[in-house]
């Protein structure tokens, strides 16, 4: 459908021009370092970041209604910029222009509803969001889609010639971050860090096939995650893993097409989410909080965190009921037929137990809750 077969209202809405006003927000200690050099921690004191938008209010002034509008009609775009994540740019990501949006076919992802056999296997009715059809068969691909599209901006933006991106990975991510960084390779060369003897075969033709340089190193995915790091805090270079900030606001595109798909009622919801490095539990939250914020939902769903017994930090730390005896420990993983979430020490951690009080506090009652489940359960 075209722009100018929509309702005359709706028109000056539906393509956006950039207009936000974004910048990073330590969970530390507060400060707010501006968006216009690739920044993975607080220059302050090395706490994680959020991004947040200045112009927010006006956001969400304009009311549930009018963003509801929106973005059913959006749904009949043929604009590719606007059929992946970026159908809620002004949730996600309202700097970067259109035409600097990598768009592989992304998002979008069917919300199918489980069989006889399953909800009575399960004692309940659920639906699963199939989000093994994005391209590179990860829900990973949301976030790489926003943090590759901001970096094209900002290499654009800055006349970047040269650029690599590292990730650390136990496969998806990996696969990801080369798949979106192969179609901006004018500028970019892609490097993946992978625990040796700890992926499948498949996980590893993925980034090779890509084009990435793929080095295993010896230990777990924690030890990869330290050597990405440092060179993150030493080299200019573009770190991939959800420690990046623009990769958690592409990964809250999930909560807002589950609002979506349930017609924006959630009474009575709740979000399973498994837990590995805890960008994903981390843009879950922030999305619904965002739609909380507009008026575009009326209550926020509960959020099921799991994590195997094997890798279970989260689920520790939220064993002890009195938030201010809660200490965090990072947990020596184990090995694991759920091998990608084996991660001990999640980098958002500290994104999980602000946003966690955040989220209980706005819905009025405890609504985050993890759980550990055993290695059969998983099976």
């Amino acid at each position: 459908m075209k722009p100018d077969q929509f309702p005359e209202e709706i028109r000056p809405f539906l393509i956006p021009e950039p207009s936000g006003r974004m910048f990073y927000r330590c969970v530390r200690c507060g400060a707010e370092p501006d968006i216009d050099r690739l920044l993975y921690t607080c220059p302050e004191c090395g706490g994680v970041l959020l991004l947040h938008d200045r112009n927010l209010r006006r956001i969400n002034e304009m009311g549930g209604d009018h963003w509801r509008r929106i973005f059913d009609y959006r749904r009949m775009l043929n604009l590719p910029p606007l059929k992946g994540i970026f159908r809620y740019y002004e949730f996600i990501a309202p700097v970067i222009p259109l035409d600097h949006i990598v768009y592989l076919g992304e998002g979008h992802t069917p919300l199918v509803e489980a069989n006889d056999r399953m909800k009575e296997r399960a004692g309940v009715d659920f639906c699963f969001k199939n989000d093994g059809l994005n391209p590179s068969a990860s829900f990973k691909d949301r976030g790489m889609a926003c943090a590759l599209s901001y970096l094209n901006h900002l290499a654009k933006k800055k006349k970047m010639k040269r650029l690599l991106s590292v990730c650390a990975s136990t496969g998806d991510t990996s696969a990801s971050a080369a798949l979106y960084a192969s179609y901006l390779e004018d500028f970019l060369k892609s490097a993946v860090l992978l625990p040796k003897g700890k992926v499948t075969p498949q996980q590893l033709s993925q980034p090779l096939g890509s084009g990435a340089r793929v080095l295993e190193i010896p230990g777990v995915f924690d030890d990869c995650m330290k050597v990405v790091e440092s060179l993150a805090e030493r080299y200019p270079v573009a770190l991939l893993n959800s420690k990046n900030s623009w990769r958690i606001l592409g990964q809250e595109s999930f909560s807002y097409e589950i609002a979506q798909d349930f017609d924006y009622d959630l009474e009575k919801k709740a979000v399973v989410v498994p837990i590995g490095n805890a960008g994903n539990i981390t843009a879950v939250m922030s999305g619904f909080l965002k739609f909380l914020g507009a008026g575009v939902i009326s209550c926020l769903p509960a959020i099921i965190g799991v994590q195997s017994e094997h890798a279970d930090p989260v689920y520790r730390y939220y064993l002890e009921p009195d938030p201010e005896k809660r200490d965090f420990s990072p947990v020596t993983v184990r090995p694991s037929v759920a091998q990608a979430a084996m991660i001990g020490n999640p980098v958002s951690m500290p994104r999980v137990i602000h946003l966690a009080r955040e989220y209980n506090r706005m819905a009025g009652e405890k609504r985050i809750h993890v759980v550990q489940v055993t290695e059969q359960e998983i099976m």
